[in-house]
């Protein structure tokens, strides 16, 4: 935007400022607009995904302990603290059941 354009809706702008404003496209319905709102959740769930990828992955190889939250046929939920992990039946330890609150190591 041109400085002359941001004048034109406030005197009080110089260069460099950022202006905020909103644009809605004339024929902006509810289909488009609910549109609009699962791409924005789908880009904040890969965010937050990647940010708790980023955060966990430092621990690779390491012993992390956690607590048995539930579990069902196929998969034991362990809660690591700000994150809930899946272990699958082929990663846990046959000889041990497991059962909800026991504190687990994982590699």
């Amino acid at each position: 935007m041109s400085l002359d354009d941001a004048m034109t809706i406030s005197r009080g702008y110089e260069m460099g400022d950022d202006i905020k404003f909103e644009v809605t496209p004339k024929n902006f319905g509810r289909i488009a607009a609910q549109t609009a709102k699962q791409v924005i959740m789908q880009r904040v769930r890969e965010a937050e995904r990647s940010l708790i990828f980023d955060q966990y992955s430092q621990y690779e190889n390491e012993v992390i302990t956690g607590e048995v939250e539930r579990q069902d046929s196929r998969f034991v939920y362990v809660n690591l603290g700000n994150v809930e992990a899946v272990m699958g039946r082929q990663d846990r330890c046959q000889t041990k059941p497991t059962r909800c609150t026991t504190t687990l190591k994982c590699l």
